[in-house]
């Protein structure tokens, strides 16, 4: 009798340990496809689809004999259609030297670790351009950050979602702004231009396409050390594509009447605004954020 019920316990006890095991098997596995999904090496060209508003910062070396260095700002949007090709229309200052309106086309690819590559052709010259990469995020918050890695130039850039479809309306209440670059404006006491410059300062959209705004400039001055230029009131009316590409002209207290053009991205309380100056000699970019 006491064999026969211990007979039973070992049964009981195996039984038991065998549904703990198989139940632990699932539970393990479940969790790998849980980090499996969480983890990078998922990604893949498809990770990339849809509109991205990107902008980028950097330097074109020096030509011997054709030009010098030119610092570069670059403001666009690009679309990705998830099965390795590319396309975009972006803006430029080389320089001081503005160009709009662009357009380039390529091809990509992502690796499962979510490092990211492209080739790219720049169609008013037929050059090509290639960057590398990583992604960061998903949904809304999808970013990617990348490298030029030809010889010339020295620059990134960062590429993020844009809504869905972009109108008046999409701008509308308050945002923070700071920005940075160098203008050709000829100033009493600063050295000629290219003068450095950096800004901070606010502004409001009415959602109607109007904003008035102020912000305070630091300048480079005789001694390269810089100096507090400000407050600077200023007006404007904006444009807003539905591909959530944005222009704006700015009418400032110090009497510049200045264009920017650039992308929206992010939404809601992140959403943000990137633009670069398009008037000739000047190399400005400013970056935009929902307060």
């Amino acid at each position: 009798m006491f064999t026969r019920k211990l007979g039973w316990s070992f049964l009981l006890l195996a039984a038991l340990f065998l549904g703990l095991t198989a139940l632990a098997t699932v539970t393990a596995a479940a969790q790998d496809r849980d980090d499996d999904r969480d983890h990078p090496w998922e990604c893949s060209v498809r990770t990339l689809h849809g509109r991205f508003g990107w902008f980028g910062q950097g330097t074109v070396l020096a030509v011997p004999g054709v030009h010098p260095a030119l610092p570069l700002v670059v403001s666009g949007v690009v679309t990705y259609d998830g099965e390795g090709h590319v396309s975009s229309t972006y803006n430029q200052s080389a320089g001081g030297a503005i160009a709009t309106g662009l357009g380039a086309e390529g091809t990509y690819e992502v690796g499962p670790d979510c490092t990211y590559s492209s080739q790219i052709t720049l169609l008013a010259t037929g050059s090509v351009v290639n960057r590398v990469g990583t992604i960061t995020g998903e949904g809304k918050n999808q970013e990617i950050h990348l490298l030029y890695t030809d010889p010339s130039p020295v620059a990134f850039g960062t590429l993020k979602r844009t809504p869905e479809r972009c109108s008046l309306e999409t701008l509308k209440g308050d945002y923070a702004l700071f920005g940075n670059g160098t203008i050709p404006v000829q100033l009493p006491g600063f050295p000629p231009p290219p003068v450095a410059i950096a800004t901070s300062g606010t502004l409001t959209f009415d959602g109607k396409g109007g904003f008035v705004g102020g912000d305070t400039h630091n300048l480079q001055n005789t001694s390269g050390l810089g100096g507090a230029v400000g407050p600077v009131t200023f007006y404007g009316t904006y444009t807003v594509s539905s591909d959530c590409e944005v222009s704006a002209v700015i009418n400032s207290s110090n009497g510049l009447i200045l264009n920017e053009v650039g992308s929206i991205t992010g939404d809601g309380d992140f959403k943000e605004i990137h633009d670069i100056f398009t008037n000739p000699g000047w190399v400005f970019t400013d970056t935009l954020k929902k307060q």
